[in-house]
C-alpha cells in the first residue's frame, strides 16, 4: 500500500497479471508444443537409415534426442515471451477486442516462430520435423488465442458485473475532457469507469458536465484522489499551461496514479503519428494511413478478390431478389441515384429498387418526420415509401448488393464512410467534408456501430476515426462484425 494514499501501487498489480497471463500463454505453447510433436509421430511416417521400409516410428523429433526436444522447447518459450512482449508493450490489452487481441498473438507468434527457426537451425546437427514445426506454429496460435479470449470474455462479465473496474479522473471539462469521455462511456465492457472531471473554470465548479460532477479544480486532485481511489488521471486540456500539467504528473508520480495527457494537437493525432529529433528538439510528423502507393493498391486489390467473390456467392440471391421486386411493383428492378465519391467526385450508385417509383417527389412532404438527428441525412423508421419485398430487402441490407459492381469499377470500396447525395454533401460543414477524402463503402464503422441508430455527428465521427487509422486488418476486422449487424438487420429501416 502507499503510505500517502492509503492505495495499492497499481503499477505492480499490473506487473504481476500480466506475469500470471505470459505464464499461461507459456504453458499453451507447451501444450501445443507437446500436441504437434504426438501428431507428427502418431500420424505421420518417419523413414530414415535406421528405420524399415512401411515402418512407423514414434519419435518427438527426427534424432530421437530428448535433449533436443526440451532445447526447441525451451528456445521457443523463450523467444515467444520476449515477442509477446514487445509487440503487447505498445498496446492497452485491456481496451482490445477479441479480435485485436488475436491479431497481436498472430504478430508476436509469427515473429517468434522465424526467430525460433533461425535460431534452433544452429544446434540442430539434423534437421527437425518441419511437419511438426508448422503444426506447432497453427496450433500455438489457436491454444493462446483460445485461452486469451476465454479469459477476455470471463473479465468482460465481471466488468459488467460491477468488478475489476479502473477509476478514471479526466482533468478537464471542456472539449477535449468531454470527447475522452464519451470515448470511454462507448467502451464499458472494457472496464473503465469516469468518476467525474477536474477543472479551474469557476463557472463549471461544483456543475455537471457530460451527466458527471466536476469535483473541484487542479489543486483538489489529490484529495479527490484519494477519496475516491482514482487509478488514473487523463489530463485533457490541451491548452494548458506547461507549469500546471508538471505539476499534475508530479502529483501524480507522488502518489503512483497513472497519468496520460492529451496533446495540444489530438484533433490531428492519429496512431500513424512517428517522433523524431532535430537536435534537442523533438518533431511529431503526422501521416496519413493510407497514404502510400503501396496501401491504396493493397486497399484497392483487397477490393476486388472479394467484390468478385461476393458476387458468385450472391448471383442466386440476387436473381430471386430481382424476381421479388419484380413480382411486386414491377420494371424497373434496379434504382439508381448519383452520389458523391472521393474527393467530390460523383457517380452512380446501384440497389435493388425498394420503394415504390413515387418516393422522390413524396420525400419533400415527410421531410420533418426525419428519425436521425442533425437532419442531413434522412431516415424513417416507417417511410411509406417503402414496399413490402422492399422491407425485408432493407432490414438485410440485400439491396445493397448490385453495389459490389460499384466496387468492381472503383467508385466504392468494401469498407469506408457511407456514400452521400449531392445535397448533403452541400449542407455539410469542412469537418464533415473530410468524409469525402475516403473512397465510399459498402459497409463501414458507422454500420456496425448502430447504423441508422445513429446521429449524424456521430456518424462523421466514426468516419473520420476510420479514415484516420485505416489499416487493412481495421477493414477486415469491420467486414467481420458487419456479418451479425447484417443477419440481425438492427438498426435498419
Amino acid at each position: 500500500m502507499d503510505s500517502n494514499s492509503g492505495r495499492p501501487h497499481l503499477e505492480v498489480d499490473v506487473a504481476v497479471k500480466r506475469m500470471a497471463i505470459r505464464l499461461v500463454d507459456l504453458f499453451a505453447v507447451g501444450v501445443a508444443f507437446w500436441l504437434a510433436y504426438f501428431i507428427r509421430s502418431n500420424l505421420g511416417f518417419s523413414v530414415g537409415l535406421d528405420t524399415a521400409p512401411g515402418e512407423i516410428r514414434f519419435d518427438l523429433i527426427h534424432t530421437q534426442n530428448i535433449h533436443q526436444f526440451l532445447s526447441i522447447l525451451i528456445t521457443s518459450w523463450v523467444v515467444i515471451a520476449s515477442s509477446l512482449h514487445h509487440f503487447e508493450s505498445h498496446e492497452r490489452m485491456r481496451i482490445l477486442t477479441h479480435l485485436d487481441e488475436c491479431y497481436v498473438v498472430f504478430k508476436s507468434l509469427t515473429a517468434g516462430f522465424i526467430l525460433v527457426t533461425a535460431i534452433t537451425s544452429f544446434y540442430s546437427q539434423i534437421s527437425f520435423s518441419r511437419v511438426a514445426l508448422v503444426l506447432f506454429f497453427v496450433l500455438a496460435i489457436l491454444c493462446v488465442c483460445l485461452w486469451r479470449i476465454c479469459l477476455k470474455s470471463f473479465l468482460h462479465e465481471v466488468r459488467r458485473r460491477g468488478y475489476n473496474w479502473v477509476k478514471i479522473l479526466i482533468v478537464g471539462g471542456g472539449e477535449a475532457g468531454r470527447l475522452v469521455r464519451r470515448k470511454i462511456s462507448h467502451q464499458e465492457e472494457f472496464g473503465y469507469r469516469v468518476v467525474g472531471f477536474i477543472d479551474d473554470d469557476p463557472r463549471l465548479e461544483r456543475q455537471n458536465v457530460d451527466g458527471l460532477p466536476v469535483l473541484g479544480n487542479r489543486y483538489e486532485i489529490r484529495n479527490v484522489v484519494q477519496s475516491l481511489g482514482v487509478d488514473e488521471i487523463i489530463v485533457a486540456v490541451p491548452s494548458a499551461p506547461r507549469e500546471a500539467i508538471v505539476e499534475i504528473l508530479q502529483m501524480c508520480e507522488r502518489h503512483q496514479v497513472n497519468v496520460s495527457v492529451v496533446p495540444g494537437f489530438f484533433d490531428l493525432a492519429t496512431p500513424y503519428i512517428a517522433v523524431s529529433h532535430l537536435g534537442h528538439i523533438p518533431l511529431v510528423k503526422r501521416h496519413r494511413a493510407t497514404g502510400s502507393s503501396w496501401d491504396e493498391s493493397s486497399k484497392r486489390l483487397f477490393d476486388i478478390v472479394m467484390a468478385g467473390i461476393g458476387i458468385l456467392i450472391t448471383t442466386p440471391l440476387m436473381a430471386l431478389t430481382a424476381i421479388a421486386v419484380a413480382l411486386e411493383t414491377g420494371a424497373p428492378i434496379l434504382f439508381s441515384q448519383i452520389r458523391v465519391g472521393r474527393h467530390g467526385r460523383q457517380f452512380r450508385i446501384y440497389k435493388f429498387r425498394t420503394m415504390y417509383t413515387d418516393a422522390e417527389d413524396r420525400l419533400v412532404e415527410l421531410k420533418h418526420l426525419n428519425d436521425i438527428a442533425g437532419g442531413i441525412v434522412f431516415k424513417m423508421k416507417r417511410d411509406p415509401r417503402i414496399t413490402r419485398v422492399g422491407r425485408v430487402l432493407r432490414r438485410y441490407s440485400i439491396d445493397e448488393l448490385p453495389q459490389l459492381l460499384n466496387v468492381l469499377l472503383g467508385d466504392m470500396s468494401l469498407v469506408g464512410p457511407r456514400p452521400p447525395l449531392v445535397s448533403e454533401v452541400q449542407e455539410y460543414s469542412s469537418l464533415a467534408r473530410r468524409r469525402l477524402e475516403s473512397t465510399p463503402g459498402l459497409t463501414g464503422l458507422w454500420q456496425v456501430s448502430g447504423r441508422n441508430e445513429t446521429s449524424f455527428d456521430r456518424m462523421v465521427e466514426l468516419d473520420l476515426h476510420y479514415i484516420d487509422n485505416w489499416s487493412l486488418w481495421q477493414d477486415f476486422k469491420i467486414i467481420i462484425k458487419s456479418i451479425p449487424v447484417v443477419i440481425s438487420g438492427r438498426g435498419a429501416y
